[in-house]
């Protein structure tokens, strides 16, 4: 639990919980990835890969688990949206849910608190794919 001081400025975000890290106030993005970890483990897409490099992550994932969160900022959305796509046309897994928020992050070159888009995409497991994952023993078939 954490204690919180008067609420900061509402961001043009969904929902009136979408509030600014201000000195102790709840931030928005913690409580979205809290509301995340309860539908499945949560992969941190990057610009640094490409989007097949999420989607064998992903599909790893979704072995062992019902569900998985795609998450990105800003520029890294359209990445996790490919993801998502990939693992959409591959009949492994449907998309679930969709939110979009604004969370703050410290930028140390401009030396204050920027408010950046966030996008968490969860993709559940389709029915096709555990059956398929029960024929061959919980094994894909793909290397990597």
């Amino acid at each position: 639990a954490v204690a919180s001081a008067a609420p900061g400025p509402v961001l043009a975000g969904v929902g009136a919980d979408r509030r600014a890290w201000r000195g102790g106030c709840i931030d928005a993005a913690m409580a979205a990835e809290e509301k995340a970890e309860a539908a499945g483990p949560s992969i941190s897409i990057s610009l640094n890969r490409n989007p097949t490099v999420f989607y064998n992550l992903a599909r790893r994932y979704l072995r062992t688990s019902e569900s998985v969160v795609l998450s990105a900022l800003e520029a890294a959305i359209l990445t996790a949206v490919d993801a998502s796509f990939l693992l959409s046309k591959a009949r492994i897994a449907e998309v679930a849910k969709v939110d979009t928020a604004y969370t703050t992050v410290f930028s140390t070159r401009m030396n204050r608190e920027i408010a950046r888009s966030r996008i968490s995409i969860t993709m559940k497991r389709t029915p096709e794919y555990v059956k398929f994952l029960q024929e061959n023993g919980g094994d894909d078939g793909e290397e990597g």
